[in-house]
């Protein structure tokens, strides 16, 4: 009888502490922008109004702020979101990383879920990262992105049977990318703890995939996951800046973009069907060495 009691108790405690920690494990999204980008922001923003799982808050750091026409930010600041947003400015040049870094470093959350200004967020993002931190209490995360011309196939996620690896080493994990398909470098979740340790370098290029490679050989709990939760605008890329001078070549006007994420959303509320199943198989029987799954 004293083992039955003392075994309901520690059920009942165990049940206290996921409850807790669910409650507990606040979201910060993550969002490093270009001046050039700023007009991306309203949309994006929206979106994540319309995520399963709303975030508690949105930290935006925006380089170069003073070259943004004012109504942009004001727009930003004006409206009452469904989550709280924080908006740094400042007015000097900075790349990705160092972007990244401020936003950071003024966050509160205890999940730190990275997105870039010009990519697109699926509505199951928040929710599917914040299923696997919970279940495997993981420091780093890194899925798949699709390319814009393929959004079609987005997908509606069972998140209980999305496929995940745990590679043991970083060269682990690019045989996966190989095998699986693309991985997002600069959009990864980390937990609060692992920025305290490990920051983007203030390189122009290579610093997401640098960040990574730091967390690998000083950080365990990593896993990929196979879905793909971020549409990639290849042509919003800064891999198309003129390094020049920093300017873009590609700036949409803000109010045409607006209406195409108003429009994709309402094709995503008529086509999430449960597509997800096939994908699953594809990524089961592709090859992958077995010490590199768990």
């Amino acid at each position: 009888m004293g083992i039955s009691k003392n075994f309901t108790l520690l059920l009942s405690l165990c049940s206290v502490y996921a409850l807790t920690h669910k409650e507990d494990l606040k979201i910060s999204i993550i969002i490093p922008c270009h001046f050039n980008h700023a007009h991306l922001l309203h949309p994006l923003l929206k979106l994540y109004e319309r995520q399963t799982m709303l975030p508690d808050e949105l930290v935006i750091s925006l380089s170069e702020a003073y070259l943004v026409d004012d109504l942009v930010i004001e727009k930003l600041q004006n409206k009452s979101w469904l989550f709280r947003v924080k908006l740094l400015l400042s007015n000097d040049k900075k790349y990705a990383g160092q972007n990244r870094n401020l936003a950071c470093s003024n966050a509160e959350g205890h999940l730190f879920i990275c997105q870039d200004a010009d990519d697109i967020p699926h509505p199951q993002r928040v929710e599917t990262i914040k299923y696997f931190f919970e279940r495997f209490h993981m420091h780093h995360l890194m899925h798949r992105y699709i390319y814009s011309k393929d959004c079609s196939n987005f997908g509606w996620f069972n998140k209980k049977r999305i496929a995940y690896i745990k590679p043991q080493s970083y060269n682990a994990a690019w045989k996966a990318w190989n095998n699986i398909g693309q991985y997002t470098s600069g959009n990864p979740a980390i937990d609060r703890h692992v920025f305290q340790q490990i920051q983007w370098s203030d390189r122009p290029r290579g610093q997401d995939s640098e960040f990574n490679r730091k967390v690998y050989k000083k950080i365990d709990r990593r896993l990929i996951i196979w879905a793909p939760l971020l549409i990639y605008r290849e042509e919003l890329s800064s891999k198309n800046e003129d390094n020049a001078d920093g300017v873009f070549l590609c700036t949409p006007n803000s109010a045409k973009w607006e209406q195409l994420y108003d429009q994709f959303y309402t094709k995503f509320k008529h086509k999430f069907l449960q597509e997800s199943d096939k994908a699953f198989m594809q990524f089961c029987t592709c090859t992958i060495n077995q010490s590199d799954i768990d």
